[in-house]
């Protein structure tokens, strides 16, 4: 009796076993260089002219980057008007050169879009240009500086030019293309060469470069 007594009104101590397994996570890195380099300040450059600087985008992180350039040239004007009216030397200063009179064309060095493993063109429909590179993926590049002989009146001459680019680089996904840039995968356009257009037309099957360009754009924006 005793013993049943024992073994109804005891507690029993049952085999338990737990473990805990701990993974070291590191936050991927974001790291864009852009090699581009800029003259000096002129006042030699012309009306109907341009100036082409050679370079480089290097994506040096462990994520998938995309980068928009932009001008952000200056100017210190000599005169206030095409009649040629003096500024006096103690006022003359810089200010942002207009969108009319100076404008970006941002591409390839070889002109082909397709050129370098790695790399994605994209525009938008303000005629912005973006590269999305893949993570140790290096781009050449180059910037064209046209300056409109249409919009360069008289009060342009002898003025202080200094050309300036301005590198803005983010993350592939739709939240940090939208705080940067203003869009998302939706608003950016493939850039194709021209004769890839014209082959279109003829293409019986398979995705072109640019639609498995914007394939891999859609599938890192959503992550």
């Amino acid at each position: 009796m005793t013993l049943l007594i024992f073994a109804a009104g005891g507690t029993y101590a049952w085999f338990t076993a737990s473990s805990q397994t701990t993974h070291d996570v590191s936050l991927g890195a974001l790291r864009v260089a852009m090699n581009i380099p800029v003259p000096e300040v002129s006042s030699n450059y012309e009306p109907g002219t341009n100036v082409e600087l050679p370079g480089t985008i290097s994506n040096k992180g462990s994520l998938p980057s995309i980068t928009r350039i932009q001008n952000n040239s200056q100017i210190k004007f000599a005169y206030s008007d095409n009649n040629l009216t003096p500024i006096p030397s103690e006022n003359r200063k810089f200010i942002p050169t207009q969108k009319e009179a100076t404008q970006l064309d941002f591409k390839p060095t070889s002109d082909d879009y397709f050129d370098n493993s790695g790399a994605y063109w994209f525009t938008d429909n303000d005629g912005q240009t973006y590269v999305l590179l893949d993570p140790g993926a290096t781009v050449n590049v180059k910037a064209i500086v046209n300056f409109n002989g249409n919009e360069m009146g008289n009060m342009y001459q002898n003025a202080d030019i200094k050309i300036s680019l301005k590198n803005d680089s983010t993350q592939v996904i739709d939240d940090a293309m939208k705080h940067a840039f203003g869009v998302t995968d939706n608003d950016l356009i493939p850039l194709e060469n021209p004769t890839m257009r014209i082959s279109r037309k003829t293409r019986t099957s398979g995705p072109t470069k640019a639609e498995r360009a914007l394939s891999h754009l859609h599938a890192l924006a959503v992550r």
